[in-house]
C-alpha cells in the first residue's frame, strides 16, 4: 500500500480569481498526454481546470461520479476511461486527490501572493507612507 502523503498546501487555499495557466511544453512532454487518445485529451485539461476552482485549489473530491459531473463527462464514459484520466492523481491524508503538476501551479501562485504581501508590508512600513497615511 503506498504511503498516504499530506496535502501539498493548506486546506483553505483558494485561487480567488487567479488564472490557471497551461504549460503547453510540459503537457506535450507528459506521458499521460502521450498515452491518451486524442478524444480524451480535452478531458485531461478539464480535470486540471476543474481542480483549480475547488477548495483547496488544485484538488478533486475522491468520488468518481462527482468528478465526472464536475468536468461535464457522462459517468459511464469517465469510468471506461478512468485509468488514463486519473493517471498521476494521488490521494492525500485529507481524502482529496491531487496532481503534482497542478499542485506545482498552486505552489507558484501561493509564492507570488506571498511575495506581493511582503512587498506591500515593506512599502507600508516606509517612513513617508507612515507619515502620510498613519497620521
Amino acid at each position: 500500500m503506498p504511503e498516504v502523503k499530506p496535502p501539498p498546501y493548506p486546506e483553505n487555499t483558494r485561487a480567488k480569481g487567479w488564472r490557471f495557466e497551461l504549460d503547453l511544453e510540459c503537457i506535450e512532454q507528459s506521458d499521460t498526454w502521450a498515452l491518451a487518445p486524442a478524444e480524451l485529451r480535452p478531458w485531461l485539461l478539464m480535470l486540471w481546470a476543474t481542480a483549480w476552482k475547488q477548495v483547496p485549489c488544485g484538488s478533486l473530491a475522491d468520488d468518481d461520479a462527482l468528478i465526472a459531473v464536475r468536468i461535464g463527462m457522462k459517468p459511464a464514459l469517465f469510468m471506461k476511461n478512468r485509468e488514463i484520466l486519473m493517471r498521476g492523481w494521488w490521494k492525500a491524508k485529507d481524502g482529496r486527490l491531487y496532481h503534482d503538476t497542478v499542485a506545482l501551479r498552486v505552489a507558484e501562485m501561493l509564492d507570488v501572493k506571498e511575495k506581493g504581501r511582503q512587498r506591500k508590508a515593506e512599502y507600508r512600513n516606509t517612513d513617508w507612507f507612515k507619515e502620510i497615511f498613519q497620521n
